[in-house]
């Protein structure tokens, strides 16, 4: 064994190391502090481009998880009429440097993922994602953008393509007002 070469030892400290600096909630995770609370929602959705939107209110609950590694959204309302339940979790990865989120609804038996930054100067999510469109049979791209406005209102809009067109349009937009 040359001294160049690390022991077996070292190498289990640096692992160590690397994990421990991964593990450890940075100032990307306090600011998703400000999200956790109880809030009233109102939504705004469209079906297609061409759609007026239909309106619907709810309640939002944001809650840190592990530490404040994560933060977990429980919501429910109506969503076209019908009874409507949806849960997200959303943290930054410090390894790959990127916010990651998912989401999971009763319209649904498939996850939305999303991956994406944060636009300091509009304080603004922007992430790209994926969901399985059960019109087309296949897995079809997607946006969001939550945007935290103060620390009573925030924004939340998905993007995704006109089944009829193909095109990109606005197919939700959430109002978020802190309750407490």
């Amino acid at each position: 064994l040359s001294a160049a070469e690390p022991t077996a030892d070292a190498k289990k400290a640096e692992m160590m190391k690397a994990w421990q600096e991964a593990s450890t909630p940075g100032e990307e995770h306090d600011m998703l502090q400000s999200v956790v609370g109880k809030w009233k929602v109102t939504t705004q959705s469209w079906e297609s481009e061409a759609a007026k939107p239909a309106e619907s209110t709810g309640t939002s609950t944001f809650k840190s998880k592990l530490g404040g590694r994560f933060f977990e959204q429980e919501f429910k309302g109506k969503m076209n009429g019908m009874n409507y339940e949806g849960e997200g979790m959303m943290g930054y990865n410090k390894v790959t440097k990127k916010y990651e989120s998912s989401w999971y609804d009763s319209m649904s038996t498939g996850m939305m993922t999303f991956t994406g930054d944060f636009d300091s100067g509009t304080k603004t999510f922007k992430e790209s994602g994926e969901f399985s469109c059960p019109l087309k049979k296949e897995v079809q791209k997607m946006r969001s953008e939550f945007k935290i406005v103060d620390k009573n209102t925030m924004t939340f809009a998905l993007y995704m393509p006109d089944m009829m067109s193909g095109k990109e349009y606005k197919a939700m937009e959430q109002s978020y007002k802190r309750i407490k």
